[in-house]
């Protein structure tokens, strides 16, 4: 099991931040370390990709903030199919992104990293997305939400986001104000996290596995898993996580998004064909918001231990797409999606342990680094980045071509085939103790 070897968050961390992608190691530090005129992979669709900012209020969904009492201000991003590339792309970091989303992180992992410049590099490479590009004139094309990981922001994966949107979707990513570095609105206003986040976040990682998560006993981890979920460990501020995507989508839905600068996307955009995925913290959201919302026809966790007990010895409620960097031996999310007894078998539901060496860090942008700064970094890894971020764009663009396309590509045996250094597996262990009658 992989542990990190920072001073004095060693024990815990990677049961931690596997659940919420600390980005403080992994994006703050490694992407920081590219040189200037490094460059970020191409999507590999036919179409240009377009990039939008928008944000809107949701005055539905409960919120643990009281600035939110009123009415909770979000902001969003969105990828999709250009109809031309015209101008200069985006670069990664426009404006003042570098000092709302980048420099706040690393003010909130200031016990680890202490370097104000770490970002500089990474806010200055260049994407391949147009801001305001028209839309193509192509599909309509399926809607899919992402969440990031926690105390990231509304960029993380851009590349995944722009591949996907080359090839006929359109991506929404959500901030989560008091959860994210930070989110900077349209207007120029600007959130950043919520120091009993940051202390929570910060606090579960120091702690040495203290109720048994990695205890060789099943029953210990079942009990273990069990007293975390909901209103323990980082549980709280999960069903806001999930309320933010969803609260997303009904915007998508109503009168005011279809007379704003989104209009010529929405025209363009099925919203019946939607999928939720999420990285890290923000994976547990995205499974949660698609058993919740009956809208949504497919789900990606993304590396992400789940928080919730929605989904506890449960089934979920769409087809899914677990990705991991774990040991299926060790694999955290070992109790959920489907009954005890019955666990692994669902045929919609595909696990898939990604390259041996690749850590839960390297699947963030940090995967595009040379090999020997990443290996520098804590708990940085040597993964060949480019063909890890392949194995990942793949699983996900088949997953959601089969399931909210109809595509009869051979999902998933055709990626396995074509990156056999992966491996799907289930839960044997889980189903026997729990035919024993264990639970």
């Amino acid at each position: 099991m992989y542990r990190c070897p920072v001073p004095g968050v060693v024990n815990g961390f990677r049961a931690a931040f596997h659940g919420l992608c600390l980005l403080a190691v992994a994006q703050a530090v490694a992407l920081a370390a590219q040189e200037p005129g490094v460059r970020l992979p191409p999507p590999t669709g036919t179409f240009p990709v377009g990039v939008l900012d928008f944000e809107f209020v949701d005055d539905e969904y409960p919120s643990r903030r009281e600035s939110d009492s009123t009415g909770r201000r979000l902001m969003a991003r969105v990828w999709y199919p250009a109809a031309a590339a015209s101008g200069q792309p985006r670069r990664y970091m426009e404006g003042r992104e570098l000092d709302i989303l980048g420099r706040p992180l690393l003010e909130a992992l200031s016990p680890v990293i202490q370097d104000p410049k770490l970002f500089d590099d990474l806010a200055a490479a260049t994407t391949h997305s147009y801001e305001r590009a028209p839309v193509a004139a192509g599909g309509p094309f399926p809607a899919l939400v992402f969440s990031h990981g926690g105390l990231s922001y509304v960029s993380q994966n851009t590349p995944l986001m722009e591949d996907l949107a080359s090839h006929g979707y359109i991506v929404f990513s959500v901030g989560h104000p008091g959860g994210s570095s930070g989110v900077l609105f349209p207007d120029g206003t600007a959130v950043t996290y919520d120091q009993d986040w940051r202390d929570a976040v910060m606090g579960a990682a120091a702690v040495p596995d203290p109720d048994g998560r990695y205890s060789p006993d099943v029953g210990k981890r079942y009990g273990a898993v069990t007293r975390s979920v909901d209103d323990g460990g980082l549980g709280p501020w999960a069903t806001r996580w999930r309320d933010d995507m969803i609260a997303l989508v009904d915007f998508l839905y109503s009168d005011h998004a279809a007379r704003s600068v989104l209009a010529s996307i929405l025209n363009r955009t099925v919203l019946e064909d939607l999928g939720y995925f999420g990285m890290s913290y923000g994976a547990a959201a995205a499974v949660s918001a698609a058993q919740v919302d009956h809208r949504a026809k497919a789900a990606i966790n993304f590396d992400g231990t789940h928080w919730l007990s929605d989904v506890l010895g449960e089934d979920v409620r769409t087809p899914l797409l677990v990705l991991t960097s774990e040991d299926p031996v060790t694999y955290s999310n070992e109790f959920f999606f489907e009954p005890l007894t019955t666990m692994g078998t669902r045929e919609d539901i595909v696990r898939i342990k990604l390259q041996p060496e690749a850590t839960h860090m390297e699947l963030s942008d940090i995967m595009f680094l040379p090999a020997a700064a990443r290996q520098a970094l804590p708990g940085g890894g040597r993964v060949d980045g480019a063909r890890l971020s392949d194995t990942i764009n793949a699983f996900i663009r088949a997953f959601f071509d089969h399931h909210l396309k109809g595509a009869a590509n051979g999902y998933p045996e055709s990626v396995l085939t074509e990156f056999p250094e992966t491996t799907r597996f289930d839960l044997p262990h889980v189903r026997a103790w729990a035919t024993a009658g264990q639970p």
